[in-house]
């Protein structure tokens, strides 16, 4: 399979990589706090997330990242509500890009005016490392991923992520089996210990075994 590489719109070879001239770096703040304070996350579901990620908020606060890689684009309502997390958690963060596989996730993305969105590439996260010279990368975010791919490939994966990233990752799956009704989750029921054994600190939320229920790790380099 050929990992070419979907650059807002203009196609790029991946042999081509070393001689781009990287896509826009940076944003307005205007254009970065489009999110931030939006109808989509309510004071209801930001209220239960900040509480329940606080301890990523410690973690990362003398941090003072720059740039964030995000892996995976959902609806804008998914993964616009996570990127408002991590953005309100870190408010150091200055550019954003996004990596995806699914070409028409990342078409859809195009005429977006999220700021979370300016730069996106067609890129399989096992071989997010083609990508390393051209983005700037200090913190990782792989939210609902993990599950996606099986998990002999998880410690290859989790390397070339902590690799890549030059100051955390960030990882992010359902805790349990309340999604393994999902054929796309080929790592099902995802349990304690699994993260831990990879050297991340872990966080669990919610009732174990329901849709409710999730795992929160992360590594600082």
């Amino acid at each position: 399979m050929s990992h070419t590489i979907l650059l807002r719109g203009k196609v790029v070879d991946k042999g081509k990589m070393p001689e781009i001239i990287v896509s826009p770096k940076g944003m307005s703040e205007e254009r970065r706090n489009l999110y931030t304070n939006s109808e989509l996350f309510g004071d209801k579901g930001w209220t239960k997330y900040h509480s329940d990620w606080y301890e990523l908020e410690l973690a990362f606060k003398d941090l003072e990242p720059k740039s964030l890689l995000n892996v995976g684009l959902g609806t804008e309502n998914e993964t616009g509500k996570w990127l408002g997390f991590i953005h309100n958690i870190m408010p150091s963060l200055k550019s954003f890009c996004s990596i995806e596989l699914n070409q028409q996730l990342i078409t859809a993305k195009f005429d977006s005016e999220n700021a979370f969105y300016n730069n996106l590439y067609c890129c399989d996260v096992r071989h997010l490392d083609i990508l390393a010279n051209v983005e700037e990368m200090d913190v990782i975010f792989w939210s609902h991923g993990p599950e996606h791919i099986t998990r002999p490939e998880w410690e290859k994966t989790f390397a070339i992520l902590e690799r890549t990233a030059n100051k955390a990752v960030i990882l992010q799956c359902p805790w349990g089996n309340g999604y393994d009704w999902m054929s796309e989750h080929v790592s099902k029921s995802v349990r304690k210990g699994e993260f831990e054994k990879f050297g991340y600190h872990t966080l669990y939320n919610g009732n174990e075994d329901t849709p409710y229920a999730g795992i929160l790790a992360w590594k600082i380099k």
